[in-house]
């Protein structure tokens, strides 16, 4: 192996997270892993090379390894604000840096107003449950997507892609780059039927 380079097999990022559990921890993400999760939600989220990706999440965060390198390995642009900008009014940097595709939890959305932001096409949501009134507000202005993930999934897990107005607001989407299984909270053996309420493993 040539000195300095990467196998699949190396961890490309240790993020650090309590997760639901409380207990931290630090996840070991490989190349070939996050390479996998990089083209399946590139697509499941509309990224494509043409898109200029707002770099918003905190570096605490695993989405802003999301909005970092998977732009990288499709030949996107990524707008970074300043820290300033970003704690201000961050519509002035998406605006000035063009931005056409931003990540943002379902709260902070609810302090945007579409009209501010006329060159955004892509708005993800994640990092909480969606409401329906985002729904009705943003669905039938953008390309707009519910995602979620555990860090140990490389970011993204599952997608619900493109959705609607009539798009029901519990719809967490379908698998992204690998299976789920809903299964029962106190023993994540036994799968629940369809509509149970379990947890995603």
């Amino acid at each position: 192996m040539l000195a300095g380079r990467a196998s699949t097999t190396d961890p490309v990022y240790v993020v650090f997270t309590s997760g639901s559990s409380g207990t931290p921890k630090g996840i070991v993400i490989e190349h070939r892993a996050f390479a996998t999760s990089a083209y399946a939600h590139a697509k499941a989220l509309n990224i494509l090379p043409s898109s200029r990706v707002l770099q918003f999440a905190s570096y605490s965060f695993d989405v802003s390894l999301m909005e970092t390198l998977t732009p990288l390995i499709l030949g996107a642009t990524i707008c970074n604000p300043s820290d300033a900008q970003r704690l201000e009014n961050i519509a002035e940097p998406i605006n000035k840096l063009n931005a056409t595709w931003m990540f943002s939890s379902p709260s902070f959305s609810r302090t945007l107003k579409v009209e501010d932001l006329p060159q955004l096409e892509v708005l993800v949501l994640g990092g909480e449950a969606i409401r329906g009134d985002d729904i009705a507000y943003w669905a039938d202005k953008v390309y707009l997507v519910n995602a979620y993930g555990p860090s140990e999934c490389s970011v993204v897990s599952t997608a619900n892609s493109d959705m609607t107005l009539s798009t029901e607001v519990g719809n967490i989407g379908v698998s992204v780059a690998g299976l789920c299984w809903i299964t029962d909270a106190e023993n994540p053996n036994l799968l629940v039927p369809i509509g149970a309420v379990g947890e995603d493993t």
